[in-house]
Order: structure tokens, then C-alpha cells, then sequence
């Protein structure tokens, strides 16, 4: 089960390139955050270029003229990569289904006369628009329109994204995708790219794929994994200089060091001593604390990369 995006066409053209210009960060930004809810497929109209070069953002400004410059420039590089990892089918509705679904169904926005196949296909399989801020009408995390069946007149709401703050607003929704995604360690582990981008799991981490302790301990887990994600990431993108407890336990995370005695203490130490990727051995003693059955999870902040691995979760390790 995967959230499914329908790209709303309709929402275009911007009124000038420097107002595309200005929107697409944003909008890269969203689908970068949303591919952790496993939204991973977006539709398209049938016209509409499935390598999105030729889509018309703005007259005469196009989305290969934006990619370009910004392949020149280096910025966004993370986010263009992210997006172009989406996958992309055409048409909004599969042909197999066309006519059933014009024959049952209707749909519009409120004020519009004329319905359209991407509202009718947003209400027939539940799916979310994806708009570019190109109006006010689009900002709206909720779309009202009007719905025709064969026996029926009625009004209908459609979830939209455009901008964070409506993706703020749709998380509650797509957890709940998520959660029904992740039913043991193992999808939790084979899924923690897409869920925890900013972190990196390594060495003991593992264990999540036989994991025995229960789906509880393993839902406290995810949580604080998701708290040094959103870190993580708040890091990677300047709003914090450095690594401090205090930003975690702004967090709600309940967090500390080790004792002078575990730290020189040779046998301890080495119980906390990892291997980054990198080939650089480090003590970790930072650890999230909050978990019942007295668990641990420690992890590392790399001050070079701004990322964060997380090297062990489990029981309170000798002190």
C-alpha cells in the first residue's frame, strides 16, 4: 500500500518565471519529506512530459530551464535527486478504467461548471492532489468540489498538497499509510532510507530484522528514531550550528552521556566504541533513554556530515 499523487496541471501556469522560480523549492522540499509516508508513485495527464522537462511552468519557462540552471548553480541537488526518484504513470485514470469511472462519476471544483478527470480520479481512489503554489485557491490543504454519480448530487472534500504547511497539516493521515507499512523490525529496517533519510543505522541496529521484544518497544523506537530524524535533518539545513542535547530534548527526547568511570573504564569503553562508514573508529555515549524495559539507543552526531548514525538499541549496556 502506497499513497499515490496526482499532479494537478490545472494549478498551472505560474503568472511569471520568477514566481515558478521562487514556489519549486518548496514544492521539492514537500516531496522529499512525503516519500517517508511511502508516497513514491505520482500521475499524470496523459500530454504531460513523464520526464517533466517539457512541462510549462511558466510562459516560455519550462521545468528543464529550472533544472538547468540549478545544475549549473549546484543548488538543490539533494531534493532535484529525490524528485526525479519518484515514479511517474500516466493517465490520471488507467485506460482499463476510464469509462467505468466516467460513467459513475462527476467532479469538480466549487465554481466550476465543468468537471475533470483529475478530480474525478482524486475522489475515485482517494489520492492526494499535488499543486504548485501558483494561486491562493491552491494553498488550501482542502479542496472543496462538487460530486456526480448516477443517483446522487453531493459535495466533496479533496486533500491537497502544495506547500509544507499543508503537508503539516496531512501528516496525521499519511502516518497512519505509513504505520500500516511497518508490522515488524524487518520493515522498519528494509524501509529506513525512505523513513529516517538524515540517520544512518548501522552495526547493532541490524537486530530490528528478527526483532523479539515486542511491537511496543519496536512503535518506541520508531518514534525516537523519527525525533533524531527531524534533528538530523533540521541540521543538515542550517537551522542548528551544532550537535547539543538540549536541541533533542527540545525534541521531548529524554537523553544523556556516559560517567567519567564508563568512559575510561577499558572494558566499558569498548562496549560503545563503533565503526562509521568512513572507517573512523568513535566512542558513542550519547543515548536516548525513554524506553520501557530499560532499553538504550546510542548514537553518533558527525559534526562533518550532520548526520547522525545510530549505532545500538537495546538492553542498558554494563557500566
Amino acid at each position: 500500500m502506497s499513497a499515490v499523487l496526482l499532479l494537478n496541471h490545472l494549478s498551472l501556469p505560474f503568472a511569471s518565471q520568477s514566481q515558478a522560480e521562487a514556489a519549486l523549492p518548496e514544492l521539492l522540499t514537500l516531496l522529499y519529506r512525503v516519500r517517508r509516508y511511502f508516497v513514491q508513485l505520482i500521475r499524470l495527464e496523459a500530454q504531460l512530459d513523464p520526464q517533466w522537462y517539457r512541462v510549462q511552468l511558466a510562459q516560455g519557462y519550462f521545468f528543464q530551464d529550472w533544472f538547468k540552471a540549478q545544475e549549473k548553480s549546484g543548488a538543490h541537488r539533494d531534493l532535484i535527486r529525490s524528485f526525479k526518484s519518484f515514479q511517474v504513470d500516466q493517465p490520471l485514470i488507467p485506460e482499463a478504467l476510464h469509462e467505468e469511472v466516467l460513467s459513475q462519476i462527476d467532479a469538480g471544483l466549487q465554481g466550476d461548471e465543468k468537471g475533470e478527470d483529475l478530480y474525478r480520479a482524486c475522489i475515485q481512489f482517494g489520492a492526494f492532489l499535488l499543486s504548485f503554489k501558483s494561486r491562493a485557491r491552491w494553498e488550501s490543504p482542502y479542496l472543496e468540489a462538487w460530486k456526480h454519480g448516477p443517483e446522487d448530487k453531493t459535495l466533496a472534500t479533496l486533500n491537497n498538497l502544495s506547500t509544507l504547511n499543508t503537508l503539516k497539516i496531512h501528516e496525521p493521515f499519511l502516518e497512519t499509510i505509513r504505520d500500516k507499512m511497518i508490522q515488524n523490525g524487518r520493515d522498519l529496517w528494509e524501509q529506513k532510507q525512505v523513513l529516517f533519510p538524515a540517520l544512518e543505522l548501522i552495526h547493532k541496529m541490524s537486530d530490528l530484522k528478527s526483532w523479539p521484544h515486542g511491537l511496543p518497544l519496536l512503535a518506541q523506537a520508531r518514534e525516537v528514531l523519527s525525533k533524531l530524524n527531524a534533528f538530523a535533518e533540521a541540521w543538515q539545513a542550517g537551522e542548528y550550528e551544532n550537535y547539543r542535547h538540549q536541541h533533542l530534548r527540545d525534541l521531548g527526547l529524554d537523553l544523556s552521556g556516559e560517567s567519567e568511570s564508563v568512559r575510561n573504564n577499558p572494558a566499558t569503553r569498548s562496549l560503545r566504541e563503533h565503526i562509521l562508514p568512513d572507517g573512523d573508529k568513535v566512542y558513542c555515549e550519547n543515548h536516548v533513554k525513554s524506553f520501557s524495559q530499560k532499553f538504550r539507543m546510542y548514537f553518533y552526531p558527525d559534526a562533518k556530515t550532520k548526520k547522525i548514525y545510530v549505532v545500538y538499541f537495546g538492553p542498558h549496556l554494563k557500566t
